[in-house]
């Protein structure tokens, strides 16, 4: 059951960085053509585009988690397999859950901060505490992912046996 829920999390996570992908393409597209073509930009592209970049990272790193595909070093992974069989997984699991952790820590002091101060974008001034828990959640579920790991293995390419 877990395995479905894993998989159900990682999924919506791709979702939800497709789409803001593509809205940021589409914006930036709009934007250049707009400022070529008619010399008249989209106001706030950048703030979007910013938005856009900070779902993206955040989203991903819940799908990095559960497959296991992190940028790695290989340069120890055959001695280290050799002697200590099982240890590469263990220090994957322990520091991609420190790390994680402390990411989603600090996202929810910045989402308080955002929301006690009343903190708001520059050009939209939307509320910035409502991207900052959404970087929170997404990290919450990242958490989740690494969980799954340290359970049951990589999802994914099967970089960490």
């Amino acid at each position: 059951m877990y395995d479905r829920i894993a998989n159900a999390i990682s999924r919506l996570a791709l979702w939800i960085a497709t789409l803001a992908m593509t809205a940021m393409v589409l914006m930036t597209v709009a934007d250049v053509a707009l400022r070529y073509l008619l010399n008249a930009p989209l106001s706030a592209t950048t703030e979007f585009v910013q938005i856009f970049l900070a779902i993206i990272v955040f989203a991903g790193l819940v799908v990095v988690n559960q497959e296991g595909s992190q940028v790695v070093v290989s340069l120890f992974e055959g001695p280290l397999d050799r002697r200590l069989p099982g240890l590469r997984r263990a220090l994957y699991v322990i520091s991609s859950a420190i790390a994680t952790v402390f990411i989603a820590y600090v996202m929810i002091q910045v989402t308080i901060n955002d929301f006690v101060y009343g903190e708001l974008s520059m050009v939209l001034q939307y509320p910035l505490w409502m991207l900052a828990a959404a970087m929170a959640a997404l990290a919450l579920l990242s958490i989740a992912q690494v969980w799954y790991v340290f359970r049951h293995g990589p999802s994914g390419h099967g970089q960490i046996e």
